[in-house]
């Protein structure tokens, strides 16, 4: 039993459930303090189901489902610091919707793409270029969330 992987993700949750603890208290009026919270709780339950999952060596459709659940709660926090800032309130507002409607449409895309994966045994590997379009869409996360740090 990989007992790293288990102890690791273990003490991942425990930090994550302190700091969702620390920002119950205190007024939680804010959108970005309450976007926040979400995040964090989103990364306690993935972490969580990580290191069941690293308990039992088998894969599991639910972290793969949680890990894109835990990356929208993490972008619609950066896009809600980035556009509080820009412009009125409701121009802030319609640009933060858009970014969550494009990053949660894009997740479902993530989420067909790997329950295929899940289902089939087998990758989404485009012939041409030889690119595993599950791979890329997370990568495509990433760069994205990067963008947006780099905006704040």
């Amino acid at each position: 039993m990989p007992l790293v992987g288990v102890f690791s993700y273990s003490a991942g949750a425990l930090a994550f459930l302190m700091l969702a603890l620390v920002l119950l208290t205190g007024d939680r009026g804010k959108p970005q303090k309450q976007l926040l919270l979400a995040a964090a709780l989103a990364s306690l339950v993935w972490m969580l189901a990580v290191a069941l999952q690293q308990h039992l060596q088998r894969p599991l459709y639910l972290t793969h489902s949680l890990e894109l659940l835990r990356n929208l709660a993490w972008l619609a926090f950066l896009a809600r610091a980035v556009t509080v800032g820009q412009g009125d309130d409701a121009q802030a507002q319609r640009r933060f919707r858009s970014m969550l409607l494009v990053s949660g449409a894009f997740m479902l895309l993530l989420a067909a793409m790997g329950l295929e994966r899940y289902v089939s045994g087998r990758a989404l590997i485009s012939d041409s270029v030889g690119i595993d379009w599950l791979l890329a869409g997370h990568m495509g996360i990433a760069v994205f969330g990067l963008i947006l740090v780099e905006q704040l």
